[in-house]
């Protein structure tokens, strides 16, 4: 116990001692108790000193006690110490005793021997509340001292003192203390990630003060994870639920915010972990999606919920309730260094919702084809967040798209549903049309194969609709690439194209008239009209969907009309009129007369030839083998009708 004799630390009382201990007879070995009781009265007094006192004056009375300590003997330091345990043992002066055992604890300790240290007997009786500077005085005392044990109790002293004003100083210092040590059974990781995750779950991610304890605690979560390999390790074993019986933090009945944070932090501590944690993350997302999807109707799962004694809330859990954390986390990481980390590890988790859906799978299932909505709607949350260093998630974002949806990609029609959820909403709409000649750079792929038409008419052909009016400079990269479609063998990619070019026309019109540019438009549009069935129905449905996804205007309606014009054109012959039979005939009988009087038919003969009939001209609609032999009248007339209602 410290001696009850008091001295008030001033800088005349500093320079005092100072002087003592350098005079001689302190230097005699034969007066170490006097000096002893020196250090001992001005420890009593760094203790006691008030706040008010300068913070370099106590700074230079610690450092004047390590500058002598070297002089003290084994039994002498250990009084000094067992001071110090005094002190932790009361949360008195707080800030003097941290400054106190942060600053001389250590290197006192590294003068005495590791089989006589007496710190078992300081983490065992120190006052919960220096949990923090314990932790941290152990991580700095195993750099000299690797043999150091440390016991379960006072694991559980140090676990215990986590509350919400020093969760995050106390989670990274617990964490680095953990990872120093050897492994044991019952490693450390499990206690202080359990108790983090009770103390994170009292918390608000609403409240203002919760939310700077969220985001921090995330940033030291992330930088100890970083330093620490093996301590990553740890932490993934602990998510998996190998550490000890109980169930994983990853499963239905134990997932929280801090289950989110953890894989979080995993996938930013290195490569070969990443691709584990972001599994993991969307593997309980779509067990959350599964079990939302059973429970919805489901009397039986609620009873079953009520007799586990889980919250209400708990027992409506859903992709929703998932998505509710996610939101709270970008909340909570939004202003901190974390964002970017947490941003990068959600448009991972995005894309591998996405691919749910299989590629080889045509009927996939309710809960895949759910988290791929999921998936989208996560990425769109991210896409649509505003800020200057949003825009480097958002190319992050475009770039992934592009990979996942081009270049013959597995699930490129899945993927690129996501340009239909980014043009729905007005501010990723907006953020979206920086990316316009990006997106019509797709069509090239759409040339050579590697974009699926189904993929291109129905995400990217509306998508690119809706941008252009904004960003028309891209009309004329989609114009180019959208030819080189008209010339595939295949032909869905040519009705592909025949579709872009309906779209590329009315947004000429629309948004940058060009009289030239719009005839020439209309002249590659109708000789797509005169080709095939498919082509011609790919062109109609266009028009179709541009009437829906953009209100239509006059000049809007002129330009379909004109399209529909041309087509009709070549399928309705006009009846011939009076005067046009008048000059018929006159030419008719001047070219008789010219060939050798009378050589030719009369125009008697040639009118009566001339029978009034259909004016529609059933050669270019009727297709290629559907008309039957004569004598199946019925089966052509058949064939002819539903040629003619399908144009």
């Amino acid at each position: 116990m410290p001696s009850e004799v008091d001295i008030t630390l001033t800088t005349a009382s500093l320079d005092e001692i100072k002087r003592y201990f350098n005079s001689s007879e302190v230097r005699n070995s034969s007066n170490e108790p006097i000096a002893l009781a020196k250090v001992k009265l001005l420890l009593s007094a760094i203790s006691s000193a008030p706040s008010e006192v300068n913070n370099s004056l106590v700074n230079d009375a610690l450092n004047l006690i390590l500058s002598f300590a070297g002089n003290l003997s084994a039994e002498s330091i250990k009084s000094v110490v067992g001071d110090v345990e005094f002190y932790l043992k009361d949360e008195g002066n707080k800030d003097r005793t941290i400054s106190i055992t942060t600053t001389i604890l250590p290197t006192l300790i590294s003068f005495l021997p590791p089989t006589s240290s007496p710190l078992s007997a300081i983490m065992s009786s120190f006052h919960q509340s220096y949990a923090t500077t314990i932790a941290s005085v152990l991580r700095e005392i195993l750099g000299t001292n690797s043999s150091l044990n440390i016991d379960d109790a006072a694991w559980v002293k140090m676990v215990g003192g986590m509350n919400r004003d020093n969760i995050p100083t106390l989670l990274y210092q617990l964490l680095l203390l953990s990872s120093s040590l050897p492994p044991t059974s019952t490693p450390p990781v499990l206690r202080i990630l359990d108790a983090a995750s009770k103390t994170i779950s009292l918390l608000s991610p609403a409240d203002p003060s919760d939310k700077f304890i969220f985001a921090t605690t995330l940033s030291h979560f992330l930088s100890a994870l970083r330093n620490n390999r093996e301590l990553a390790k740890t932490v993934l074993k602990y998510a998996k639920g190998e550490l000890s019986s109980n169930p994983s933090p990853l499963t239905f009945a134990r997932m929280s915010l801090f289950s989110v944070m953890l894989m979080v932090g995993l996938s930013s501590s290195s490569l070969s972990l990443k691709d584990s944690a972001i599994s993991e993350l969307k593997n309980l997302f779509v067990s959350c999606v599964s079990y939302g999807l059973k429970s919805k109707d489901s009397k039986w799962i609620h009873r079953t919920i009520s007799a586990m004694s889980l919250s209400s809330a708990r027992a409506t859990v859903s992709s929703s309730h998932m998505m509710d954390m996610i939101d709270s986390l970008i909340s909570i990481s939004s202003d901190s260094a974390a964002f970017e980390t947490v941003a990068s590890t959600l448009i991972d988790l995005g894309f591998l919702l996405i691919d749910e859906v299989k590629r080889d799978n045509k009927t996939p299932s309710l809960v895949h084809a759910e988290s791929a909505v999921q998936g989208r709607a996560l990425l769109t949350r991210i896409f649509g967040m505003g800020g200057r260093k949003e825009v480097g998630m958002r190319k992050t974002i475009v770039k992934k798209l592009s990979m996942h949806s081009t270049g013959r990609a597995p699930n490129a029609i899945e993927h690129a549903k996501l340009l239909n959820s980014l043009v729905q909403e007005t501010d990723t709409r907006s953020y979206l049309v920086d990316f316009a000649p990006d997106l019509a750079e797709w069509l090239l792929h759409l040339a050579t194969g590697g974009l699926p038409p189904k993929a291109a008419t129905d995400s990217l052909l509306p998508a690119l609709f809706m941008l252009l009016e904004k960003n028309n400079a891209a009309l004329d990269t989609t114009f180019v690439f959208t030819k080189k479609s008209l010339f595939c063998a295949d032909i869905a990619r040519r009705s592909a194209g025949a579709s872009f070019l309906v779209m590329i026309y009315t947004a000429t019109v629309l948004y940058s008239p060009d009289p030239a540019a719009e005839e020439e438009l209309l002249g590659y549009i109708s000789r797509c009209l005169g080709q095939s069935l498919e082509m011609r129905l790919a062109i109609y449905g266009t028009v179709t969907t541009i009437i829906n996804c953009d209100p239509m205007d006059l000049r809007a309606a002129s330009a379909l009309s004109n399209i529909l014009s041309a087509q009709l054109e070549r399928l309705v012959e006009e009846k011939e009129g009076e005067e046009e039979a008048k000059e018929r005939r006159e030419r008719g009988i001047t070219l008789s007369q010219g060939e050798g009087g009378g050589g030719g038919l009369s125009q008697v003969a040639q009118d009566a030839n001339i029978k009034e009939g259909c004016p529609v001209k059933l050669d270019l609609i009727v297709q290629e083998g559907n008309l039957k032999g004569a004598g199946d009248r019925a089966g052509g007339t058949l064939a002819l009708a539903k040629d003619m209602i399908t144009e």
